[in-house]
């Protein structure tokens, strides 16, 4: 009789090994990942924030130009906890340096509250929430 020896495919060892690697590859991964969704989202901010003191600056300019009441730049939601103390605004280890001095209600943003922007002050921008 002839034996029949298939010594084809993995052991079960040799596919524990290979899952126990990419377990560890993903534990590696996720923090990771979740640092630069944080940082990126800092950086959504500060575009936003610019994006506002661009639109402010010119209404201050012509208010014929931009209705700042309907206007999409003035409103935004925050993408992240930044504190912000005059022109910095830093969370997540990043900092970013903003166009002009920003206030806040608390002084810092609370990631998904919606924000609208006002210029009081020539150079400042103030966002109050809701």
């Amino acid at each position: 009789m002839k034996k029949l020896f298939n010594k084809k495919g993995f052991t079960l060892a040799e596919l524990l090994i290979v899952v126990a690697i990419i377990a560890v590859l993903v534990a590696i991964a996720i923090p990771v990942f979740t640092g630069a969704v944080e940082k990126a989202g800092v950086s959504a901010d500060a575009a936003n924030i610019r994006a506002a003191y661009a639109s402010l600056q010119i209404n201050a300019i012509d208010p014929s130009i931009i209705d700042s009441t309907a206007d999409s730049a003035l409103t935004f939601v925050a993408q992240s906890n930044a504190s912000i103390s005059g022109k910095t605004m830093s969370a997540a280890g990043k900092t970013v340096n903003l166009p002009c001095a920003v206030t806040v209600d608390g002084n810092a943003l609370v990631k998904g509250t919606t924000y609208t922007a006002s210029m009081p002050t020539a150079g400042t921008v103030h966002l109050t929430a809701g």
